[in-house]
């Protein structure tokens, strides 16, 4: 018991020697890194899209009667055919390299998948060289209330869209 005791004493002295020789007195603290909390609504899922080995994210959706949503006619903006709306998802690279062009001329096969089992392949695309955005614009049914998003072989990707006229 005495032994044990002693033991003890003898640990709690060396880890005590060993702090005290990491902070000398004198010495500032050392600097700690704040830890970043991100609600769950401001964070971005990754679903694995990739084109090209760059991966790709969600930036919107928007549901309208022209594509690219917002425009207000002629070229080059294109118009819904009759009892269509048009469903344009937009996507921005998350590692594009610095100089780099995002390869939306090899797209997978990229389609929406509507309510009730069938699907649309993409009619619409816009690339803006700036912000590198890819923008592709699917003609739905004007019905249509509920999207998923099918790229190439991964999982049906649920979309939230806004509504334009």
């Amino acid at each position: 018991m005495k032994r044990s005791f002693l033991l003890v004493l003898a640990c709690a002295a060396l880890a005590l020697a060993a702090c005290q020789a990491a902070n000398p007195p004198g010495a500032e603290p050392p600097t700690t890194t704040p830890e970043i909390y991100i609600p769950i609504d401001r964070a971005i899922p990754d679903y694995g899209i990739t084109l090209e080995g760059v991966h790709l994210q969600i930036a919107g959706s928007t549901l309208s009667e022209a594509f690219p949503p917002g425009c207000t006619g002629g070229a080059p903006c294109t118009r819904a055919n009759a009892d269509s709306r048009i469903l344009a998802v937009t996507f921005t690279p998350r590692d594009l390299p610095e100089g780099n062009m995002l390869a939306y001329k090899n797209m997978p096969d990229v389609r929406i998948a509507l309510e009730g089992g069938g699907t649309v392949r993409y009619s619409l695309t816009l690339y803006d060289n700036a912000s590198h955005s890819l923008t592709l614009g699917f003609q739905v049914p004007a019905e249509a209330k509920t999207f998923g998003l099918r790229w190439g072989d991964l999982v049906e990707i649920p979309i939230n869209f806004e509504t334009q006229p």
